[in-house]
């Protein structure tokens, strides 16, 4: 029987300009409702899991779900953007999103992302993946670590192996150089098992850079770079990038007897403003 892994990074869940609910009570009173982008953002996630769930039941596969980092933030860059500075809103966030999603794998992975985002440790990872742990939920824990949650996922699934973590060893902020930070990361991913005496792996993936790449099959292990669930905020401003709406999406991998068959899911997101003209 194949199995399905599903790849998705960077929600920020709890950020105005990422995924969330479409309604959110804050603890004491008070109520967040989703705007505009972020209802698009919405529909766009819901058609996504709709899709994979398809594809599970055609393929009579397993699900494993990997949420790649960066699943929620508390934003300690500058405190403008979270919805909620307090820690019990963001977890009850992250629950809201992930719990459907984790009810309907049969295996699912939570990483650990940016402390700035995470909290130090990925401590709102962990605290999340505690939780649905602990009720029973098929949340996988990183034994060796000690922890509930990954920072470095080495694994085998249906003889197809993996190495994924929120931080690739290498990025780039420019667009024309996508692929080649892929490559770069393919090379680099490579060496290192080579250095230390083990096979590579088959795949490789990483997130934070919110923008999607494949390295392509030169070398092995093929890297892919996930795409986020979250549009440009202040931060990227800054970076010269509020312009630039990257497509949402994910990563799925179907894997039967040491073959795999990866493709992208994503959606492009519409032009968020009209430009200015003088009269």
């Amino acid at each position: 029987m194949p199995s399905l892994s599903v790849f998705v990074a960077d929600t920020h869940l709890n950020s105005r300009v990422a995924m969330c609910p479409l309604s959110y009570r804050f603890r004491g009173n008070g109520e967040f409702r989703a705007s505009k982008s972020q209802r698009a953002l919405h529909r766009r996630w819901l058609a996504s899991w709709d899709i994979v769930y398809q594809m599970q039941e055609q393929l009579d596969a397993s699900l494993y779900v990997h949420i790649v980092g960066d699943a929620m933030d508390i934003n300690v860059h500058d405190n403008i953007d979270p919805i909620s500075r307090y820690e019990p809103d963001v977890i009850e966030l992250g629950e809201t999103i992930f719990r459907p999603i984790v009810e309907r794998a049969d295996y699912t992975f939570f990483y650990r992302g940016t402390a700035a985002h995470d909290q130090e440790h990925g401590k709102l990872t962990e605290e999340l993946a505690t939780l649905l742990l602990k009720e029973g939920l098929p949340v996988v824990p990183n034994e060796q670590e000690g922890y509930n949650s990954w920072g470095w996922f080495w694994g085998e699934i249906d003889g197809v192996t993996f190495d994924v973590t929120h931080h690739p060893k290498t990025t780039t902020r420019i667009r024309s150089n996508r692929a080649s930070a892929a490559a770069r990361q393919q090379r680099q991913v490579r060496d290192g098992y080579l250095d230390r005496g083990d096979k590579p792996p088959d795949i490789g993936v990483y997130a934070h850079g919110h923008f999607w790449a494949d390295s392509g099959t030169t070398f092995t292990p093929r890297v892919f770079f996930l795409p986020p669930w979250v549009l440009a905020n202040s931060y990227g401003d800054r970076l010269g990038v509020g312009g630039d709406i990257e497509p949402v999406g994910l990563l799925t991998v179907i894997c039967d007897a040491g073959k795999y068959e990866a493709n992208d899911m994503r959606w492009e997101f519409p032009r968020r403003r009209k430009p200015w003209v003088a009269e």
